[in-house]
């Protein structure tokens, strides 16, 4: 007679960092007044050696696997920084754990400037 078993094991999986970095470019759509940061030539010159597929977003393991983001975003102006980056990193925090059940270590905001409209002179 076969023991009943309710949970069968069927291996493991792994998610590759650009999946995070994906994750949290898309979860920013959804916040209002922050955009990732545009590249510059510095951004251009790091991506060629650099894996990570989204400029702007970088995602580091630990030892343990435990997943920090760093995000580079633009503020449109008027917007309090230190709510639009707590709300930045809550929206990351919460798509990535919707997504692929992950707890992440760590979301670093880095705010780089203001956006710019596209019929102002910088």
């Amino acid at each position: 007679m076969r023991p009943d078993r309710r949970e069968v094991d069927f291996g493991s999986f792994r998610v590759h960092k650009k999946v995070f970095s994906q994750i949290a470019a898309e979860a920013l759509k959804n916040v209002e007044g922050a955009s990732l940061a545009e590249e510059n030539w510095s951004g251009r010159l790091a991506s060629l050696f650099n894996q990570d597929d989204i400029p702007g977003i970088s995602v580091d393991l630990d030892d343990q696997d435990n997943a920090v983001i760093s995000i580079h975003i633009c503020v449109r102006p008027g917007y309090d920084v230190a709510d639009l980056s707590r709300m930045v990193q809550n929206t990351i925090r919460t798509a990535v754990e919707r997504m692929i059940n992950v707890n992440l270590k760590e979301i670093n905001v880095v705010v780089v400037g203001l956006e710019r409209r596209n019929h102002e002179i910088p």
